[in-house]
């Protein structure tokens, strides 16, 4: 008898141990799934953290260049208009290209007519017996040069 009973209390443990391990399973089971949702949102609201810290520093680098560029922008503005300057440029052509101040100054405006543009020659020495004959001599067209 005693090897029956032993039989039926090894089947009786088996059960037991399957019962167990069962239960382990699920508690390990639900243990994993609680440390996914308590560690998966942790994660996320850390990965996001860094990424925005990482842009910040980004749109700080960005904000250092662009206050670098708009200063130097305006020094090469201040550099342009100082070498554009009339009294500069005058300046050099006299100076160093040896140009000098023409003795009369010949001028050319379009006259608004209903027909057809003309050019209207005028000049600073109207006594200029040349400039006058030129002008009744030639019309010039705008758009041709005829």
């Amino acid at each position: 008898m005693s090897n029956q009973f032993s039989s039926t209390g090894t089947n009786y443990s088996r059960k037991k141990d399957y019962a167990s391990s069962k239960q382990k399973k699920k508690a390990g089971i639900t243990i994993l799934i609680l440390f996914i949702i308590i560690i998966l949102p942790i994660t996320l609201i850390i990965s996001q953290s860094l990424r925005l810290v990482h842009l910040n520093y980004q749109l700080e680098v960005l904000e250092n260049n662009l206050s670098e560029l708009q200063s130097e922008n305006r020094e090469l503005i201040l550099d342009l208009s100082s070498k554009t300057s009339l009294n500069r440029i005058e300046r050099i052509a006299k100076e160093d290209l040896g140009m000098v101040e023409a003795e009369s100054v010949t001028r050319l405006a379009l006259r608004d007519g209903p027909a057809e543009s003309e050019i209207q020659y005028a000049s600073n020495n109207q006594s200029d017996w040349l400039s006058s004959f030129w002008h009744g001599v030639q019309n010039v067209r705008a758009a041709t040069l005829e």
